[in-house]
């Protein structure tokens, strides 16, 4: 079962209390609430720098046989949310895929 909210760009804290009681409610903790937690402000602050000025940001949330599943969507321009240089840089590899731009 997923649950879902809605939030204007740029406020953000509402999601994330949305995001720290659905984990709670799961019984996740630890290192990976606090991960869960922060990919979402992280792509929630970078989201809202390219969601239309009137549109509102869609996250759904669910846990399906002990992973984590966050969905966020957004009418707006299309975006790298991870580039490739990151994960480069992060892993020290010579990776190339276009399969990470975000849509929205």
């Amino acid at each position: 079962m997923s649950k879902s909210i809605s939030v204007k760009p740029g406020e953000t804290t509402a999601a994330l209390s949305f995001a720290r009681d659905f984990m709670d409610a799961k019984k996740v903790v630890g290192t990976e609430k606090t991960r869960a937690v922060l990919i979402t402000e992280e792509a929630l602050i970078k989201l809202s720098e390219h969601t239309d000025e009137n549109a509102s940001i869609k996250v759904s949330l669910r846990k399906s046989f002990g992973n984590i599943y966050i969905d966020l969507s957004a009418h707006g321009e299309k975006f790298e949310l991870v580039s490739d240089k990151l994960i480069n840089d992060a892993f020290e590899t010579g990776y190339a895929d276009e399969g990470f731009s975000v849509n929205t």
